[in-house]
């Protein structure tokens, strides 16, 4: 009985092992042509707490056999990387351009939540942070209010100069003057708020071009809440459900991919230093993040610490929040800032432009 199950645990973990090998090359592999791999890229971070459990597995049963999921997870150490994050305390006060973004989710508040979210919670919990410059997408409220929001989370939080784009929900506020800008909106699907923005920040440390991005959305949350909350694993609608959701985020990591070109093309042709923040909605395993982030210091990986954690929807342990650097910027500190009635989390990095 015993050479059975190992015999079947050998070979779940060889399945899992090569599952998580296919899984280095989803960012490579452009999802227009061929998306399976970006499905596992998805699912990532299970993968790798499932290769932990098989280590344990064999160690507890003193056998070799742990090599493989150790092996697998070697081999991409830089994916594990991008998702746990292994560096210290930021200890340096040096002078330092403090950049956020985050997604405020058109400030309706998660179904959990025991306070409404209004545009002063977001003022507040902007001000407690102080940042120079903040990067905001989803920022989508209605004509009436829209100005009187973005005018309180300019007063709040010291951000007098501000570029807007009402109709991708984005906004840059900063504390520095404002030069050249530009914004570009997306309609595909269901995206109604994706596009991206940049403009020119004079800082003190020189004048820098920052991109605020919103790539397409999934549209699969409200799906995955239902499911959660409703879903039924005995039950073919349930199935049916989740098919459809795996369906939407294969056909939107496509849409992201073409996005992402286009954003880099940019990027690489600006004649400033540039920082680029957003809700990429796609995680680091992914060829939308490996075209935004080739060349680029990602502040996570340089300097962060714990779980790279960024959505806390009903998809768990996702990564899609980003902060971008050119590489003659330093990233000081890296912060994930557990606060919030958004399903994402605020993302907040210090960086020194080297001159």
């Amino acid at each position: 009985m015993k050479s059975n199950l190992g015999l079947w645990m050998r070979w779940i973990n060889l399945t899992l092992v090569t599952l998580t090998l296919l899984c280095y090359l989803s960012p490579f592999v452009d999802p227009a042509g061929f998306s399976l791999f970006a499905l596992l890229g998805l699912f990532y971070p299970w993968l790798l707490l499932a290769n932990i459990l098989f280590i344990l597995f064999w160690s507890a049963a003193r056998h070799r056999y742990l090599i493989f999921s150790l092996g697998a997870i070697l081999v991409g150490f830089q994916h594990c990387q991008r998702f746990v994050g292994f560096h210290s305390q930021d200890t340096d006060s040096s002078p330092a351009l403090k950049v956020m973004t985050y997604n405020c989710r058109q400030l309706v508040p998660m179904k959990n939540s025991v306070k409404k979210w209004e545009p002063r919670e977001l003022a507040e919990l902007v001000s407690r942070y102080r940042p120079d410059v903040l990067c905001i997408q989803e920022f989508s409220l209605t004509p009436y209010s829209y100005q009187p929001a973005l005018d309180l989370l300019a007063e709040k939080a010291g951000l007098k100069y501000n570029y807007s784009s009402p109709r991708e929900g984005l906004a840059i506020l900063s504390r520095f003057p404002m030069g050249d800008a530009k914004s570009t909106h997306y309609y595909q699907g269901q995206g109604k708020n994706n596009g991206y923005q940049y403009v020119d920040i004079k800082t003190d440390q020189g004048t820098v071009r920052m991109f605020n991005i919103h790539l397409q959305t999934n549209a699969v949350s409200r799906i995955a809440d239902h499911v959660v909350e409703e879903g039924h694993l005995k039950e073919k609608k349930t199935w049916l459900e989740i098919k459809g959701m795996l369906g939407r985020y294969k056909r939107s990591t496509a849409i992201r991919a073409a996005q992402a070109k286009e954003i880099a093309e940019l990027v690489h042709k600006s004649p400033l230093p540039v920082i680029t923040c957003g809700d990429f909605n796609d995680v680091p395993q992914s060829y939308a993040y490996r075209r935004l982030a080739k060349g680029r210091k990602d502040s996570f990986l340089s300097r962060g610490k714990g779980l790279a954690i960024t959505f806390k929807g009903s998809i768990p342990a996702l990564r899609i929040d980003y902060i971008l650097a050119d590489p003659v910027f330093r990233i000081l500190s890296h912060k994930t800032i557990h606060e919030g009635y958004s399903d994402h989390y605020p993302v907040m990095s210090r960086l020194q432009l080297d001159k």
